[in-house]
């Protein structure tokens, strides 16, 4: 009712039905599996249209709950520029999750996979546009120079931020 910004579906197609919905309501999607790939092939080798402008790839750089491994990431989105569904110019994004952002263990060396398959992926794909996005709610406050070119804030940012305000107000 009156929202006219981008909505992106953070765990992605849950079956292949959600692809037709996702592009009905132009939802935007996360692919976080070569399942995830394989359903959007199908779909358009059925001849279904697929506007895709827009899809964000979820790398596991630590968190091992969804993602792709560094090392497919890479295949996973050739498949699909290969098959027309990402053409040149199309826009996409790379994202993480840091797996424990509240006291920064880990961010460095996540935040280096992260950069590497970023890396690649931009020398392999020059003609795709592809952005960054790496903080989560927590590491939005205690980590801004992660953020990349988006951020991902929760119900539980809303928690994180007020927590971090009564702190600093404390600390007065």
């Amino acid at each position: 009712a009156g929202w006219d910004r981008p909505i992106l579906m953070l765990e992605g197609p849950f079956q292949p039905e959600d692809i037709v919905m996702a592009q009905a309501k132009d939802l935007s999607l996360v692919l976080h599996s070569q399942q995830q790939v394989e359903w959007l092939q199908q779909h358009a080798a059925r001849g279904l249209p697929l506007p895709l402008s827009h899809l964000h790839w979820k790398v596991n750089t630590g968190m091992n709950r969804l993602g792709f491994a560094p090392e497919q990431v890479e295949s996973a989105l050739a498949q699909l520029h290969t098959c027309g569904l990402l053409p040149d110019g199309a826009h996409c994004t790379l994202m993480t999750h840091f797996s424990d952002a509240d006291s920064g263990w880990g961010v460095a060396q996540q935040r280096a996979v992260f950069d590497a398959v970023l890396a690649s992926l931009r020398r392999r794909f020059p003609q795709l546009r592809i952005d960054s996005s790496l903080a989560n709610s927590a590491a939005i406050l205690a980590h801004p120079a992660q953020h990349g070119d988006a951020v991902k804030a929760t119900e539980h940012g809303h928690r994180v931020a007020a927590d971090a305000v009564q702190r600093v107000s404390a600390a007065r």
